[in-house]
């Protein structure tokens, strides 16, 4: 991302599927992040200035070199989270130049990423381990084939 940072001057957005469990680069991962890099494409197309796609230890991550302000990118970023079908299995973060850490959305004044199953602060459910993660992987899958079976 330095790299990137460094050749642009612009801010870097990943995007990534959050996928529970171990094995994070597998097909839905990969769907998931093709289906939601189609709309921030769409969002983006004329702001975009270079993308790298990488199979990283968190799954498959695209790094996308953006013009615009950070903050305003991060909103568009959380729109895309909370609208899309797929948006609640996907991370979108936004690094501003020269910035060691994401734009985050309580930076925004947005509350903290939901739980899949219950609703509850996502981050609190992962670090107190309040769910079976085959339970997460489980609803993951199932609303991923039914966003498909939807589009076909």
């Amino acid at each position: 991302m330095e790299k990137l940072h460094s050749l642009h001057e612009k801010p870097v957005m990943t995007l990534r599927a959050n996928y529970p469990g171990e094995d994070k680069n597998n097909e839905i991962t990969r769907l998931v992040n093709r289906e939601i890099a189609k709309t921030f494409d769409e969002i983006f197309q004329t702001k975009i200035l270079a993308v790298e796609n990488f199979d990283t230890p968190e799954g498959p991550t695209t790094f996308y070199v953006v013009k615009g302000d950070a903050r305003t990118l991060k909103e568009n970023a959380i729109y895309i989270e909370q609208n899309h079908e797929l948006g609640r299995f996907v991370d979108i973060d936004v690094y501003d130049i020269d910035e060691e850490y994401a734009v985050t959305r309580v930076e925004l004044a947005y509350e903290p990423r939901k739980c899949f199953l219950c609703d509850e602060p996502a981050k609190d459910c992962s670090r107190n381990k309040t769910h079976n993660t085959q339970d997460l992987v489980d609803f993951m899958v199932e609303q991923v084939r039914a966003y498909l079976e939807k589009k076909e």
